[in-house]
């Protein structure tokens, strides 16, 4: 798969590490200055703080991941498991007018937080294989990040979470994701309603459903539909 106009960079951590040299100093006659005890003691010290970091680090690193799962998928993890069919993928960008935030959100009764749209075009052999449009929103007081797949006719081909950092009791499954599947514009999309809530986790529940709802209208409204 060929990857377009992609300016996100996924960078990795580094560590770095410093070389301490000696510091100056006698002993004469195999006795320690009490100023080299210390200094010797710091090091030790230090040395030991450094090593206890680096097991942490190691013992972190190696946990299951649902023991710290906060992050499930990558934006080209999600791009590649829901456009399996596109040989390539660009990221496009659109600038709203007010004129269009005011449609968007009239029809999907949900606000529109920004006027920049960026959203990314799958492009197959036989054609536009689909659109994804990523939204991310603070739930309590943490952020849920999640990619709704719009088929080119307007329907809805899949809801993921991508990242989500509330307690994870508030993470809506896999199997209520899937009611999206297939829903359009024009579908029932309230919780409660058309949309089965989930006990527990009304919050996700509802950022999700308004944010299906406003992508689907942004997607009839205002996306250029490609070929």
């Amino acid at each position: 798969m060929r990857w377009k106009k992609q300016n996100t960079r996924m960078g990795r951590g580094s560590a770095c590490s410093g070389v301490m040299g000696p510091r100056g100093g006698s002993a004469e006659n195999g006795v320690t200055e009490p100023s080299q005890r210390r200094v010797g003691a710091g090091l030790f010290s230090l040395s030991l703080l450094m090593k206890r970091s680096i097991f942490i680090a190691f013992f972190v690193s190696s946990m299951p991941n649902h023991v710290n799962a906060q992050v499930y998928l990558t934006r080209d993890e999600a791009l590649r498991l829901h456009l399996p069919r596109a040989m390539s993928v660009d990221r496009k960008t659109l600038y709203l007018t007010d004129e269009q935030v005011q449609k968007i959100q009239g029809k999907a009764r949900a606000r529109v937080e920004s006027k920049l749209v960026t959203y990314y075009v799958g492009h197959g052999s036989e054609g536009v294989d689909g659109y994804a449009f990523l939204e991310t929103q603070i739930l309590r007081t943490m952020p849920e990040t999640f990619m709704v797949v719009v088929n080119p006719d307007g329907s809805v081909r899949a809801v993921e979470i991508l990242a989500f950092y509330e307690p994870k009791d508030y993470l809506p499954p896999k199997g209520w994701l899937a009611l999206f599947t297939d829903k359009r514009a024009q579908s029932d999309l309230w919780l409660k309603r058309g949309v089965q809530n989930i006990v527990g986790a009304t919050l996700s529940a509802q950022s999700i459903t308004e944010g299906v709802r406003r992508i689907l209208a942004m997607y009839e409204l205002v996306i250029p539909k490609e070929k």
